[in-house]
């Protein structure tokens, strides 16, 4: 399962980092993108996509469980997409590819934000399962401990939802 999630995640930024591109020349010519620049990037698109997978799996990105991820998790994903991207335009512009500099901004954010979707969509998908009376037929838990402990406690519940529980208070003998 991990390595079939693994292979979804890699398809997936294929076609994102390459869509960000194409979005990217859309936005900069309204719409109208000139057929010069569509071959200029079908020229480059093979490189420039090996240069994100490249990053994305030095970057670890292909090893998280995403299910389980955090700000920090968020964080690296962010800088992946930062790094393959600033290593995308100076490529581009060591070739001379005579593409856009806008293209370079603009194919940031949206990858950035299609490859952070990407990542945080099991963590969404299973947080709103849960949220929306997912847990009906839980077993609904105190937890003694108001703590990092306790936070912890409920924590675990909510990203296992096999263990068919839901914390619905906490009770701490520590007046702060």
């Amino acid at each position: 399962m991990f390595k079939i999630r693994n292979l979804i995640l890699l398809i997936l930024d294929i076609i994102f980092v390459n869509l960000s591109y194409i979005l990217g020349l859309w936005l900069r010519f309204d719409g109208a993108i000139p057929e010069i620049y569509l071959k200029i990037y079908g020229k480059y698109a093979l490189y420039i996509t090996a240069i994100h997978i490249v990053v994305f799996y030095l970057c670890k990105l292909y090893r998280t469980m995403w299910r389980y991820a955090s700000i920090g998790e968020f964080i690296s994903v962010i800088g992946a997409s930062f790094l393959a991207n600033v290593l995308s335009a100076i490529f581009l512009m060591a070739i001379q590819s005579h593409l856009p500099r806008s293209i370079y901004a603009i194919a940031l954010i949206f990858s950035s934000v299609l490859i952070v979707g990407t990542r945080f969509l099991s963590k969404a998908s299973t947080q709103m399962i849960f949220h929306k009376g997912g847990h009906k037929n839980y077993k609904r838990i105190l937890i003694i401990g108001g703590g990092e402990a306790g936070v912890m406690v409920a924590k675990e519940l909510r990203k296992h939802p096999e263990i068919a529980s839901v914390p619905v208070a906490f009770i701490d003998d520590d007046p702060e």
